[in-house]
């Protein structure tokens, strides 16, 4: 997901395709869900480069990423029910 960011534009602040958005607000869900379920570590690549690693704790899948995503759902479900 953090390749989606290839599909932001800082200059217009808009997402190229609604896929990369959708894909930027899941993971965003599930790393603010917490309890060490989601996390994201500066690293270094095989160049030297700075680089991103995301971690994603297998045995948590179900009690909070999973979690986070339904509220998300429940949350635009709201929200495309009340054109709000």
């Amino acid at each position: 997901s953090l390749m989606e960011l290839i599909g932001y534009n800082l200059k217009s602040k808009k997402w190229k395709t609604a896929h990369a958005w959708a894909r930027f607000v899941l993971l965003s869900a599930v790393l603010e869900a917490g309890e060490g379920c989601l996390r994201i570590e500066k690293t270094v690549d095989v160049d030297g480069q700075a680089d991103l690693l995301i971690v994603l704790d297998p045995k948590k899948i179900d009690s909070v990423a999973l979690p986070a995503v339904a509220k998300l759902l429940k949350k635009l479900q709201a929200y495309k029910s009340t054109a709000d």
